[in-house]
């Protein structure tokens, strides 16, 4: 067996239901990966990143959407709301959303990080989803505290 296909069987792969982007991605996600979606104010982060969770509820998976944004989770549904991919009846069943905005207000990104492994150990997702990351990225004091939580956000998800 050679290097490249000792990868390939050992490389698992989610599916995000994206037309194309799994191709891109050769199968989809690597499963137990940390993702981070960059772009403008109004590029589509949230809405790709709630197709490919509302895809993957559809595969029997539990996901968890925890948000930054100041927004309410009703104006958010709203607006996924008219979108093909979403499922009223997956919201709050398997798709669960959790405000982390007041934690990373409150306590820093400490807090927030007290929060999700609360909610994955409580919720035990297939899928973790954080929208908004761009606050914790200014309620960072340093850019070595950010790569921190990043590494310490890495290590709980691979741990769960």
């Amino acid at each position: 067996m050679t290097s490249d296909s000792t990868s390939a069987a050992v490389r698992s792969t989610v599916e995000t239901g994206v037309p194309g982007l799994d191709v891109i991605l050769g199968g989809g996600l690597v499963s137990g990966g940390l993702y981070l979606i960059e772009g403008m104010v109004g590029a589509g982060k949230t809405i790709l990143s709630s197709q490919i969770g509302f895809h993957r509820v559809k595969q029997g998976d539990r996901v968890l959407y925890m948000t930054l944004i100041a927004e309410s989770h009703d104006k958010l549904l709203g607006h996924l709301s008219g979108l093909r991919f979403f499922d009223e009846t997956a919201v709050a069943q398997h798709m669960l959303f959790v405000s982390g905005y007041h934690e990373l207000m409150q306590d820093g990104l400490d807090g927030f990080l007290r929060l999700i492994a609360a909610s994955l150990h409580q919720h035990r997702p297939k899928l973790l989803i954080i929208d908004g990351f761009r606050s914790a990225r200014e309620f960072s004091e340093t850019d070595l505290a950010l790569s921190r939580f990043i590494h310490e956000l890495n290590a709980l998800v691979a741990a769960m």
